[in-house]
């Protein structure tokens, strides 16, 4: 995936990244002063957070948590797998990213953004329409505790604006 700056010459009242910010490496924002933006990403840290299941190998798609091995096993491993090189250059892309909610509220902060709106879930709301299962907020405690929260938080929605 190439990031492509914002050409357009106008910044907009609503940005909505859904599934996307894990795949930009240089995370521009294209919004005006008192514009919007909401963010719908997985954890980096969850199972799945590397979006392994792009491969196409049954077992790299539906091993969990191999993405946060060191990147020469990681890629050594999707070799294995025989994963193509074109699908390896994008998980590579993602596992560079490395987009868990701490540090994204780190660049929240950095940035002069607030967060208006916070929900994380432990069971995304998309896997009910994927795979039928029933959608389930994260218990408010496993996500106060940073290291569980990065490992549970399985999609997380915000909605942040300039402070």
């Amino acid at each position: 995936m190439t990031y492509m700056k914002n050409d357009l010459g106008e910044k907009f009242d609503l940005v909505i990244l859904k599934d996307v910010i894990e795949h930009i490496h240089d995370q521009k924002r294209f919004m005006k002063e008192d514009g919007k933006i909401f963010f719908g990403f997985p954890s980096w840290r969850m199972p799945y957070g590397g979006h392994q299941q792009m491969a196409k190998n049954k077992i790299a798609a539906k091993l969990p948590y191999y993405h946060i091995l060191p990147m020469p096993v990681y890629k050594g491993m999707l070799k294995l797998f025989g994963v193509s090189k074109e699908t390896i250059v994008d998980l590579v892309e993602i596992k560079e990213t490395k987009i868990s909610t701490a540090r994204f509220e780190k660049l929240c902060k950095e940035n002069n953004f607030n967060i208006a709106k916070r929900q994380k879930y432990f069971i995304a709301p998309i896997y009910e329409y994927k795979f039928g299962y029933k959608t389930k907020k994260l218990w408010k405690w496993v996500g106060a505790i940073p290291f569980f929260n990065d490992f549970f938080t399985f999609q997380s929605y915000y909605v942040i604006t300039k402070k």
